[in-house]
C-alpha cells in the first residue's frame, strides 16, 4: 500500500482503504461518517472526522475524489436515492 493510502488508515482508524488501479477505494462506515434518519445534514462526529481526512488530501493535492452517499433500505427507492445525492453533496460541500 502506498503512502496516502497509509496515512488515510493512521488518520481514521476504521476506515476501509484499498488500492484501486491508480487511485484509492476509501470507504467512511458509519461509525466515520454517519446521519441522522432522513437527513443529509452532518453531525459533528461526522465532521470531526472529516476534519481528520482533510490533512491527509491537503499533502495530496492532486487528489481527485468521488463521493457517494447511502441510505439504508427503509423507505422509498426514489426517496432513498435522493436523499443519498444530498448526503454525498453535504460530504463535497463539507470537504471544498
Amino acid at each position: 500500500m502506498d503512502k496516502q493510502a497509509q496515512r488515510i488508515e493512521q488518520t481514521l482508524p476504521g476506515a476501509e482503504v484499498e488500492r484501486v488501479g491508480e487511485g484509492i477505494k476509501l470507504t467512511l462506515g458509519e461509525n466515520s461518517v454517519r446521519f441522522d434518519t432522513n437527513k443529509s445534514s452532518l453531525t459533528s462526529t461526522a465532521k470531526k472526522n472529516l476534519d481528520k481526512l482533510v490533512t491527509v488530501f491537503n499533502e495530496y493535492p492532486d487528489t481527485n475524489i468521488q463521493i457517494f452517499g447511502y441510505t439504508d433500505s427503509t423507505g422509498a427507492v426514489d426517496y432513498n436515492l435522493k436523499l443519498s445525492e444530498k448526503r454525498a453533496e453535504s460530504v463535497e460541500m463539507y470537504l471544498s
